[in-house]
């Protein structure tokens, strides 16, 4: 790694628990392999022992910090399908980071990191919270119209001094009490509560390797610094659903060998359409849509 802009007021935050320990360790050792620039990584941990945390860190410059829920728990907040009660920890990041960082870039755990991230840390914010518009449907379902904007709470860049001094963390928490059961969690939260008030960033930034949600976005010529295995099929369970996640398995095995189990995706038949639908791609029309991200997504091998 060459230190040669080095940025002590900007940091990476990843979230986690013991069931992501590992996942997580995967993204760090990739942070630090692509990034060329020295920066400080966070990682706050619900659940995770400092001995755990050490023992699978040792080799990577992170810092743990430990954080609980209980001042959340108590409004009725739930896990979200495959995301992690922890994911609501992104409402304190400004309470939990020290106060000598002013800006931060979080990063969900499902995230291949392809290139540098200097130009995403170095972007230049206007306002509170920067991030990727969804364009699936999700700005209807929330609000009520499809004249309102949605982001993705998966990658976001933070300017925690403004946070701090506007009390935004304060405004989530009494936001979340009346709203403690939102069908996608902290992100329908972080929404509402940024209700067309956010920066957009480039689509290079945070690209969301799933065919229904990239829509009208998608560029076959896109070159990402950063793809968003998003959905309920993640790498660690499914081996050729993206070519994204097939290079995110061999990295991880590296790693950890041994240590991913495969789901159905992979099965024989699935495997098949996915084959035929490279070679045939009219026919992916005909395939129902609940089988269409299994079988067609961008560039696989």
């Amino acid at each position: 790694m060459l230190n040669t802009h080095i940025d002590e007021t900007t940091c990476i935050v990843l979230i986690t628990d013991s069931n992501y320990l590992r996942y997580t360790s995967y993204l760090v050792t990739k942070i630090h392999t692509v990034q060329e620039t020295s920066v400080k990584i966070f990682v706050l941990t619900l659940d995770v022992s400092k001995e755990d945390f050490s023992n699978l860190f040792k080799f990577t410059d992170v810092e743990q910090i430990q954080f609980n829920l209980q001042s959340l728990v108590k409004f009725g907040i739930e896990p979200q399908g495959h995301v992690s009660i922890a994911s609501y920890a992104k409402i304190l990041i400004s309470r939990l980071i020290p106060k000598e960082f002013v800006k931060c870039l979080y990063l969900d755990i499902d995230i291949y990191v392809v290139d540098d991230l200097q130009p995403i840390l170095d972007f230049p914010l206007n306002r509170a919270i920067a991030a990727n518009q969804f364009d699936n449907g999700e700005g209807m379902d929330l609000f009520g119209t499809y004249h309102a904007t949605y982001f993705s709470a998966g990658l976001l860049i933070i300017d925690l001094a403004r946070w701090r001094q506007e009390l935004v963390s304060e405004g989530l928490i009494d936001l979340l009490q009346k709203f403690p059961k939102l069908p996608r969690g902290d992100n329908d939260l972080l929404n509402i509560y940024f209700r067309e008030n956010w920066q957009p960033l480039p689509l290079t930034f945070n690209f969301m390797a799933e065919l229904p949600l990239n829509g009208k976005l998608y560029n076959r010529d896109i070159t990402p610094l950063i793809v968003h295995l998003v959905g309920a099929r993640k790498p660690w369970g499914s081996r050729g659903h993206t070519i994204w996640h097939t290079q995110y398995r061999s990295e991880f095995l590296d790693l950890f060998p041994g240590e991913l189990k495969l789901t159905r995706a992979d099965s024989v038949y699935f495997r098949f359409l996915r084959s035929l639908a490279h070679k045939l791609p009219l026919l992916v029309k005909l395939v129902p849509r609940k089988f269409k991200d299994k079988i067609l997504i961008f560039g696989e091998k």
